[in-house]
């Protein structure tokens, strides 16, 4: 996987095409162009991979706008 291409392809994202998946769990793509899976919970997330049989992925939640993440604190 090269990260420099996953991170340049996810801050292309629009807003409005994360909308849908905000306060979620995804699997994104490794080129970081599309999300493969998406759930409310990790743990359905986790299920959700292994139901559609995704090898290669990288798993990250949608934050809403108004949200800050700060490594770990929920705020």
């Amino acid at each position: 996987m090269d990260a420099n291409e996953f991170l340049r392809n996810y801050h292309e994202q629009s807003a409005d095409e994360l909308t849908p998946f905000e306060g979620q769990y995804v699997a994104w793509s490794e080129d970081g162009k599309r999300i493969l899976a998406h759930a409310p919970t990790l743990m359905e997330l986790i299920a959700e991979i292994e139901r559609a049989g995704l090898q290669d992925y990288v798993i990250d939640t949608v934050l809403a706008p108004e949200e800050v993440y700060l490594g770990g604190a929920d705020l």
